[in-house]
């Protein structure tokens, strides 16, 4: 008995010695040549109505998604801890910007006319936009077919990626400016168009997908890609240099260590509502 009792005192002081001779392994185990924010808080701008990058799961009514799993990553690789706050998508860019919060994510789309308002990290995951359409609606399969059909309404976000894809459509002539309607989340746009208020939405193909696999929306998407958009996080305008040199700093190494690769998989393709947890 005094022999063991005498190994496990050995035992419990080789491990504090570890301990004291290599600390920072406690902390940074992996990431030690990324910066540590030793545990600061940092204010994140979200919307939880964006699936699948950020929505509330309807069994466990707790927050879900890309977006949820991409800052807790940052978070570990970075060592901060995230406080979430939500905003909804009309007002979240322009707060981010004047410094209401640390950063924002949303699936928010790389846009030039976006850096007057706030700064972009590198970018975390591109997708595709197609016309997303009611199910078993044939009555147009394509964007020129949907345009030929002067009755038909494009549902737009306020300021969202579609929007821009719109205008662009209204100044090339492809339809009128009566003929687009703008909503103020892509929520409230599927629901329009669920309802029949509207007929297509722009709608990139992973988020289509989350709002049928997650809250069994009948709609569909239509026709061949209609443009590609690269999505970053945003953050204040002044006064962020150092918090986007070391997030894009992480998001290199979720690059090279494929993390990026894992979250778009887990996400964009093998999501479903029965293994989201």
């Amino acid at each position: 008995m005094i022999k063991r009792a005498s190994r496990l005192i050995a035992l419990a002081v080789s491990l504090l010695l570890v301990a004291a001779l290599f600390p920072a392994q406690a902390t940074h185990p992996v990431y030690s040549d990324l910066p540590d924010f030793e545990g600061a808080e940092i204010i994140v701008a979200i919307e939880n109505q964006y699936a699948p990058f950020q929505f509330v799961d309807p069994r466990s009514e707790g927050p879900i998604g890309f977006d949820h799993d991409l800052i807790e990553e940052l978070a570990y690789r970075l060592n901060f801890t995230p406080v979430y706050e939500i905003t909804s998508w009309e007002v979240q860019m322009a707060a981010v910007g004047e410094g209401q919060y640390d950063m924002g994510v949303n699936g928010i789309s790389i846009r030039e006319e976006r850096r007057e308002v706030v700064e972009f990290s590198d970018p975390y995951v591109q997708i595709e936009v197609f016309l997303l359409a009611r199910d078993g609606d044939d009555s147009f399969t394509d964007l020129e077919s949907f345009a030929a059909d002067e009755s038909n309404l494009l549902g737009v976000m306020s300021g969202g990626a579609n929007y821009w894809l719109a205008m662009g459509y209204i100044s090339d002539g492809l339809m009128t400016e009566d003929r687009v309607v703008v909503y103020n989340g892509f929520a409230e746009g599927v629901q329009a168009l669920v309802n029949g208020d509207i007929d297509a939405i722009p709608a990139d193909a992973s988020v289509a997908g989350g709002f049928v696999n997650a809250m069994g929306a009948p709609v569909a998407l239509v026709g061949d890609v209609l443009s590609t958009d690269n999505f970053g996080i945003i953050f204040p305008k002044e006064g962020s240099e150092e918090l986007i040199e070391a997030v894009n700093a992480a998001l290199a190494t979720m690059s090279d260590d494929g993390y990026l690769d894992f979250l778009a998989y887990k996400w964009l393709v093998q999501f479903s509502p029965a293994e989201a947890d």
